[in-house]
C-alpha cells in the first residue's frame, strides 16, 4: 500500500476488530491465501511463485497494510506471504468480511480501492520490468518501495528499514547479484546510503535522472514509461 496516495475511503475505519498473531521474521504466513490480513507491525513479502520455483515479490506491506485480497475471491493459487521482520497481524475470514460490508457497506468500497491502488502499481511495475534496461529497473523498485516504506529524513532523502538485496531482486525482478552490484554504482553516485540495518534514497536525484534518460529516449523515438 502506497501510503502517501490520498484515499476516499479507509479499510482501516471499517474492519472489525479480531485477534492478532505474532511471526518471527522469516516466518511464511500462508502459501495458500485463505484470510484478509492486515499488518499492525513490521513488513510482509507478498510474493508469486512459479512452478520452477522461480519468485516475483508482488509487493512489500508495510504496517497498516492490507494483503491477502486473493483470499476473497479465491485467486491465491501461488501467492506467498513471507514476514521480513517480526510481524504481527490481523486475520479475517472471507465469510467475516462479507458480513462486515453487509454490516458496514463503506468497507466494500474501501476494499476496492485498496485494490485498484494495488493494481496500478503493478501494472507499472510490469511495464518497467518489460522496457527498461536493468540499472533503471532497480531504481524503480528502489522508488516505488520508498514510497510505500520509506520515512523523510532531514536531508530530503526517505530511509527505510533494510531489506535484503535478494528481496529487491525479487521484487525488481531481476537476480540478487545484479542488484548488490546496482547498488553499489548508485552509492558511488550519491544516490543511497545503506547498511543491514536501512537504506537511505535520494529520491529527487534518483527520479532526476531517471527523467533525463526518459527523454532521451523518447527523442529518440522510444515509449518508455515513467
Amino acid at each position: 500500500m502506497d501510503r502517501f496516495t490520498k484515499r476516499t475511503y479507509d479499510a482501516l475505519d471499517y474492519l472489525p476488530p479480531t485477534r492478532l498473531t505474532e511471526y518471527a521474521k522469516g516466518s511464511i504466513i500462508y502459501s495458500r491465501c485463505e484470510s484478509l490480513y492486515l499488518v499492525v507491525s513490521g513488513r510482509v513479502k507478498v510474493s508469486r511463485v512459479v512452478a520452477e520455483g522461480y519468485e516475483t515479490a508482488v509487493r512489500i506491506v508495510p504496517p497498516e497494510g492490507i494483503f491477502g485480497e486473493g483470499s476473497l475471491i479465491n485467486a491465491d493459487e501461488g501467492e506467498r506471504a513471507v514476514s521480513l521482520d517480526l510481524v504481527k497481524v490481523t486475520a479475517w475470514s472471507r465469510s467475516e468480511i462479507e458480513l462486515q460490508i453487509l454490516k458496514v457497506p463503506l468497507l466494500g468500497l474501501a476494499l476496492l480501492e485498496e485494490l485498484v491502488i494495488a493494481t496500478h502499481e503493478m501494472k507499472d511495475r510490469v511495464q518497467a520490468m518489460a522496457t527498461r534496461k536493468t540499472p533503471e529497473k532497480v531504481m524503480l523498485s528502489l522508488l516505488q518501495l520508498q514510497r510505500t516504506l520509506g520515512v523523510p529524513q532531514a536531508d530530503g532523502a526517505m530511509r527505510m528499514a533494510g531489506i535484503t538485496h535478494r528481496v529487491i531482486a525479487a521484487h525488481a525482478g531481476t537476480t540478487r547479484e545484479v542488484v548488490s552490484a546496482q547498488m553499489n554504482r548508485l552509492r558511488k553516485l550519491g544516490m543511497v546510503r545503506y547498511s543491514r540495518n536501512l537504506i537511505d534514497v535520494d529520491c529527487e536525484a534518483m527520479e532526476q535522472a531517471l527523467l533525463k534518460e526518459n527523454l532521451a529516449l523518447r527523442s529518440a523515438g522510444s515509449h518508455w514509461w515513467f
